[in-house]
Parts: structure tokens; sequence; C-alpha cells
């Protein structure tokens, strides 16, 4: 449950950091993203691996683009990826952007992230961690400041797992997630 107010309200601060930072006249670009995401593995309550399945996705990022072709992303991501039993993650993720197609109209990029993902659960104790992967994405512009855009993003990660019955073994996370965002440039 407290899952469930944390991220609206980290939200809110990133939407509040933008307006600050706007009057800078900085590089900066808030992007905000439903979508999907799907995970191959899960974990049941005895203790065995299953299917992941798909699910939706929330997305936020602040990025900061220090050059045209250079930008630094601090990021937070909610999805529910599990069956009843794993639930979902919550992931904060830095990475860095390079910019492939920077223009005013259109802009593409690729980069690497790292990510600390914190699982929900009940029934098994899946410890938090953290993981690797790659993230991608194509922005339209939407007059000056804002856009709308494509991503996709894939993320690695090997959780211990602990069953109450038995030992411990480990879970291995590999979330693809996709989806529609819209940014806000100031």
């Amino acid at each position: 449950m407290r899952r469930h107010v944390v991220f609206p309200v980290i939200v809110l601060v990133l939407v509040a950091v933008a307006g600050t930072a706007a009057a800078a006249d900085s590089n900066w670009i808030l992007r905000v993203a439903p979508g999907w995401a799907k995970s191959s593995d899960s974990m049941n309550e005895d203790g065995s691996k299953s299917k992941g399945k798909t699910s939706w996705a929330l997305s936020t990022g602040l990025e900061y683009r220090s050059s045209d072709i250079v930008g630094f992303e601090l990021g937070i991501d909610y999805a529910d990826i599990g069956d009843d039993t794993t639930g979902s993650d919550l992931t904060v993720r830095a990475g860095l952007n390079l910019h492939l197609l920077a223009s005013d109209r259109f802009d593409a990029y690729v980069g690497p992230v790292l990510a600390w993902i914190h699982p929900a659960n009940s029934g098994v104790e899946l410890k938090s961690g953290w993981g690797w992967g790659g993230r991608a994405g194509f922005d339209v512009a939407l007059g000056k400041n804002w856009t709308v855009g494509l991503f996709a993003m894939f993320l690695r990660a090997d959780l211990d797992v602990k069953v109450s019955d038995s030992g411990g073994s480990s879970l291995k996370l590999d979330p693809m997630s996709y989806g529609i965002s819209v940014g806000l440039r100031f």
C-alpha cells in the first residue's frame, strides 16, 4: 500500500524540480511514460519458478543534456511484472543517453542503465538488488517545449530469494519495458 502512495509523491517531486530548473533556462527534459513490462521469470510461494507476465508500467525520468550528444538521466519506474506472489517492482535508475539524431524536431537516443530494483512480494522474500541494462528511445517535438516519443528498456538483475519453508535461491529478473512518453523540455 505504501508503494502506491510513494510513487505519485516522487512524480510530484520530479515535477517540482522541473519547474525550479525551468527558470534557469537549461537543457532538461522530464519524461512521463505509461507502458508495458514483461519479465520471463517469476517466483511462486513454494519457491518454484514460473513464467512472468506482461502488465502495465509507469516510467518517469529527468534528463540533463550536458551537450548535443550526451545526456544523464535519473528515473523511477513502477511495474507489475510478477504474479500474485512476486507482485510488482519499484526501480530507481541512472543512465547515460547518447543522442544519435539530435535536432530541433527529432531526437533518437540509446544508452546503458544501472538500476536498483526493489520488488514487492508476498509469500516469498525477494531482496532488493542492483541490475544493469540498456535503454533506447525516440522523441518528436510538439512545439517548443513538448515532446512525444517511444521507448524500450531492458534490465537484468539476480535477486536473492528466501522461501519460508526451504532455503534460498536466486531469481533472474529480466524485465523488458516499452511505452509511449510525453516530455517537457525546459
